[in-house]
């Protein structure tokens, strides 16, 4: 039974003409109002946006998106975790498993690819105690992909997202 994935994942409604972007260079502390202020502008209430897509910087997840829109589906931009796998594996020498994880990236199997990155830090070990989050070490830059996936579950199915006709990418506001 798929009745709680209806609710979550609803039918995405793509109105052309509505599609609109902004750019700042203001820190993330001002963009919030900022976006409230663009989507009043363009007639748009806060609780009528269905989607939220960025690259999952946690301070735009924390302070940005899941207070004024904590209704709305949230996604994590595909192309950023495709890239940050890719960096995950080149470090650890683990390539050989690079196109079987993109492939459970790309289906939303993330405990597929959090077992198998798993297995690797098995094999290389935990990063040591104190070291920092921000660091080059293989081992931080694989523990923090592991527990990036596992605390964003729900936003990395892209699969179900795509069904829905939702964008999975954050490339064309960046840009």
């Amino acid at each position: 039974d798929n009745t709680d994935e209806k609710k979550v994942y609803k039918s995405a409604r793509i109105i052309s003409d509505l599609t609109t972007y902004g750019a700042t260079n203001r820190n993330w502390e001002e963009t919030g109002p900022l976006i409230i202020s663009h989507l009043y502008m363009r007639g748009i209430k806060p609780e009528n946006v269905e989607v939220c897509i960025s690259d999952g910087s946690s301070h735009i997840m924390q302070k940005i998106f899941l207070p004024l829109f904590p209704q709305a589906v949230h996604i994590l931009d595909y192309y950023h975790k495709n890239e940050a796998l890719h960096k995950c594996l080149k470090t650890n020498t683990a390539m050989d498993k690079l196109q079987r994880l993109k492939k459970f990236l790309w289906e939303g199997e993330i405990d597929e690819i959090i077992n198998d990155l798993r297995k690797i830090q098995f094999k290389i070990g935990k990063p040591d105690d104190g070291k920092k989050r921000e660091s080059e070490d293989p081992k931080v830059i694989l523990d923090n992909y592991i527990k990036h996936l596992d605390e964003n579950k729900d936003r990395l199915q892209y699969k179900k997202f795509r069904a829905c006709k939702y964008p999975i990418g954050s490339g064309c506001v960046e840009s």
